[in-house]
């Protein structure tokens, strides 16, 4: 019997109509009484109970009635409460599920997301999936239970590697594995348990062979070369700076994961050397100049990635304030995108946001984020002087002219008189 028909038979009896015996009974009709009244605290004991029974029953131990006392009870209530019911078709994928396994230097992050996944998903009996693949292949004792710090720890490391619901549930986790690994460098390690539909035994393998000496060595070499190489040089569009600090933490955590242990102060001067854009040397300095506060990589990270949004908000209200200008009385001294008007263009105030020279008392009016942009609209205008004196030195080459036309201009432009072009 499933909990759904335990719940239809509460149900039916909640709404069932009397019958009267009429008279005479031609029909041999018998008399029922009408709907009988069940508390929900009833209905969520008789659930419970069997739960209990399920379980007893997976793990091939005694079903009395005696033994459903009043302890048991309310714990199989608690766990019945925690795994949602079991019987209940999976809730929606809070976890996304991991991109298939295509690179063997990768295990560790792949296995990471799989459980996390796992996790989430519910067996047979109401267990989270992950228990298909703990370490332990034992349940563990009633006193070791009791202090583990959730309901779900509990659940996962209570319930029994045995019995029909786990049959079911590893073939689950080996469908899992076989849609995620197959085609890929893992399958041949794994493809021996297809007939049996053996996820738990495919996972062991995994892990013998991809947590081997040999394969550790060359995945921690893999995630120092990702440290080495990784850099940012400014936003765009397929390398953002949130990229940028995932594809090194990812790289960390690998390193983690094989007990490879790296300084935090390493880790904070890696990720500093790496940043190449200019847009964050103030940020930069300010991190180096207060290593007591920015110790790890996490507080460095945020601070930055903070500094990142703010330098983008600033450049998006310059770019915003160089569209509409002014129309007030008075010219403002900031620049053709101050426009005429009050405001931050005007004397005596704070300068407008440009590439032009500033005396030190209008420098210090501006904040952080505000002079980060004035850097970068100096070079931004330095590289597109460079680039017109090469365009310019490149078009006179190619326009260079022969003997013969240079001389028919001369004559041509005998008696005109030039204009002497800017230098």
């Amino acid at each position: 019997m499933t909990r759904e028909t335990l719940r239809g038979l509460v149900s039916s009896l909640r709404k069932r109509k009397e019958i009267v015996v009429p008279v005479p009974n031609p029909h041999h009709v018998t008399a029922r009484g009408g709907a009988v009244h069940i508390p929900s605290n009833t209905e969520n004991k008789l659930y419970a109970f069997h739960h209990w029974v399920r379980i007893r029953s997976d793990r091939g131990e005694a079903i009395t009635a005696g033994l459903f006392t009043a302890a048991e009870m309310k714990v199989y209530m608690i766990r019945l409460r925690d795994s949602s019911g079991g019987d209940e078709k999976d809730r929606g994928d809070l976890v996304a599920k991991p991109l298939k396994f295509t690179h063997d230097t990768k295990f560790p992050s792949f296995d990471r997301k799989l459980l996390n996944y796992l996790n989430d998903k519910l067996g047979k009996t109401g267990t989270p999936l992950s228990y298909v693949l703990r370490e332990s292949d034992a349940v563990l004792p009633a006193a070791e239970l009791a202090i583990l710090a959730t309901a779900h720890e509990r659940l996962v490391m209570s319930t029994n590697l045995a019995g029909p619901s786990y049959e079911i549930d590893n073939g689950r986790v080996w469908g899992l594995l076989q849609e995620l690994c197959e085609g890929g460098p893992a399958w041949s390690f794994i493809a021996k348990f297809a007939s049996a539909r053996d996820g738990r035994g495919a996972h062991k393998a995994l892990v013998v062979h991809y947590e081997g000496a040999a394969q550790q060595s060359r995945s921690k070499q893999a995630a120092y070369v990702i440290i080495a190489n990784s850099s940012y040089d400014g936003e765009r569009k397929h390398s953002t700076f949130e990229m940028f600090i995932n594809k090194l933490t990812n790289a960390y955590q690998d390193l983690s994961d094989y007990n490879e242990v790296v300084a935090e102060g390493k880790k904070v001067r890696d990720f500093i050397e790496a940043i190449k854009t200019p847009m964050l040397d103030a940020g930069k300095a300010h991190v180096i100049g207060n290593p007591n506060t920015y110790l790890t990589l996490e507080s460095v990270t945020n601070y930055l990635a903070h500094f990142v949004k703010a330098q983008s908000l600033t450049q998006r209200k310059v770019a915003g304030a160089g569209r509409e200008g002014g129309r007030g009385r008075g010219r403002g001294r900031g620049g053709r995108t101050a426009g005429r008007g009050r405001g931050r263009g005007g004397r005596g105030g704070k300068p407008s946001v440009s590439s032009r020279n500033f005396t030190d008392d209008e420098w210090a009016k501006f904040t952080p984020e505000e002079q980060v942009e004035v850097t970068r609209q100096r070079e931004e205008k330095k590289r597109k002087r460079a680039a017109g004196i090469s365009a310019i030195r490149s078009g006179t080459d190619e326009d260079a002219q022969t003997p013969e036309d240079e001389a028919g201009n001369q004559m041509k432009s005998t008696g005109k008189n030039k204009k002497k072009g800017p230098p």
